[in-house]
């Protein structure tokens, strides 16, 4: 078989099996909502100007790079739209800016999206703003995902968006949760296992179903509030000490190795990695587990997968590597590009290589690892799955570490992650800014 039509057959499955996927609740607001008003409005409004050109500067979010997800996005939907986007703010006629900021005021932890535009002279677009605020479409998305504790959010007119589904807080977050060991220490059952009834009458099963369904809620809300991680040894992270996953990063100077272990240094309870410039770095996934699972690893929010050639949209958004039961340090060398090739992770204030595509990196960079239980086809949903209504999941091919021009079929539980493990570093400061300590 020739390896370009089994690409494409691998992808033809893959596309297939995101159709059974659950859609979220009408009531979240995600992502991708958030940035196709952004779009929409952005677009009308440099139409009536009768320029659609500008430069989209970063989009800020909280204590991590989450944000460069949105600007991601924003970017390549306004591409799509026939906009220019200028390489730098000197040259364009407008600039957008964004800033993402938590609340943990309410039951759940939500996302503000804060966006605003300007002229060539710095000065605010504040009719942009009123206009986009004004819209009735937004007014209703804003009511719909608002907590009402958190209602007072919507009296900033700069706020234009709001995320609310878990998973997407968790990727701008960039949250540190174990899932699955809270959950197995609510019900005495293990995550693996096929689904168990909890209670013998249906009021107390249902009783029992919110009490568990609240488990990631509060979790998360915890990790943004009070961040921590579990530090297993002096390289190696996990997100609490009853968790079977784990991370750690290696560095080398030369793209050949030898790659070294980097410790992880306590930075306000989030993992940090002191990674230079110039060097090439690799992430180590540890699976103590006796299932395997499906790994969505992130750089800065944005999938590990996003340059995946002849994939589908989903599959650049939520494709995940394979790492099989009992994996000890299995090697993700960088961002993925066909079953047989990765392009290499790089630490450098201006990236080449597909990374550069993604514009600037932020003075803060992130890695994010949540971990989603793989089955194999025709073995049913686990325990885990059926106590957050996850039993209609993806069957798709995942790419093992050790790949070598072939994927393998698995059926990934996504919906809810049995755990994620984020790990910071920063930047080095691009050639032509000044130093953070001597910027106005």
């Amino acid at each position: 078989m020739k390896p370009g039509f089994q690409w494409k057959s691998i992808l033809t499955v893959m596309a297939l099996g995101w159709l059974f996927m659950l859609t979220p609740s009408a009531s979240a607001s995600s992502v991708d909502d958030v940035v196709d008003m952004i779009v929409k409005h952005v677009v009308k409004y440099l139409e009536d100007q009768g320029k659609k050109e500008l430069f989209i500067d970063q989009f800020k979010g909280p204590r991590t790079s989450g944000g460069r997800l949105l600007e991601t996005k924003v970017r390549e939907k306004l591409k799509a739209s026939g906009v220019e986007i200028k390489a730098d703010d000197l040259e364009a006629s407008w600039t957008l800016e964004g800033k993402l900021s938590t609340d943990t005021s309410g039951r759940s932890a939500i996302v503000a999206v804060r966006i605003e535009l300007f002229d060539n002279g710095r000065n605010s677009m504040a009719e942009f703003t009123k206009r986009f605020r004004s819209d009735p479409e937004v007014q209703q998305e804003l009511a719909a995902s608002l907590p009402e504790e958190s209602s007072s959010i919507a009296s900033n007119e700069d706020v234009v968006g709001v995320l609310d589904g878990a998973d997407d807080v968790a990727k701008v977050a960039a949250t540190t949760v174990d899932n699955q060991s809270r959950v197995e220490a609510a019900t005495g059952v293990s995550a693996e296992s096929t689904p168990t009834k909890l209670a013998e009458t249906p009021a107390e099963s249902a009783r029992q179903a919110v009490k568990i369904r609240n488990i990631p809620t509060s979790l998360q809300k915890d990790a943004i509030t009070n961040p921590s991680f579990f530090a297993d040894g002096p390289t190696r992270v996990r997100a609490s000490s009853t968790s079977g996953f784990g991370l750690e990063i290696r560095a080398s100077n030369t793209e050949v190795g030898p790659f070294v272990p980097v410790p992880v240094e306590d930075k306000g309870g989030r993992a940090f990695v002191n990674l230079q410039q110039e060097q090439f770095f690799e992430i180590l996934v540890f699976n103590n587990e006796s299932f395997d699972v499906g790994l969505e690893l992130r750089m800065d929010g944005i999938n590990t997968m996003h340059f995946a050639e002849g994939a589908t949209p989903e599959f650049r958004e939520d494709g995940k590597w394979l790492i099989r039961a009992g994996t000890q340090g299995a090697a993700i060398k960088g961002w993925f590009i066909n079953p047989a090739r990765v392009d290499r992770f790089i630490i450098k204030a201006e990236p080449d290589g597909v990374a550069a595509e993604l514009g600037r990196p932020h003075s803060i960079g992130t890695i994010q690892a949540s971990f989603f239980m793989a089955r194999s086809p025709g073995q049913g949903p686990s325990q885990f799955a059926s106590l957050f209504d996850q039993t209609r999941n993806a069957v798709g091919r995942g790419a093992p570490t050790e790949f070598g021009g072939t994927m393998e079929t698995r059926v990934f539980e996504s919906g809810q992650s049995l755990a994620s493990i984020a790990v910071i570093y920063r930047n080095p400061t691009p050639p032509d800014l000044p130093p953070a300590d001597l910027a106005p």
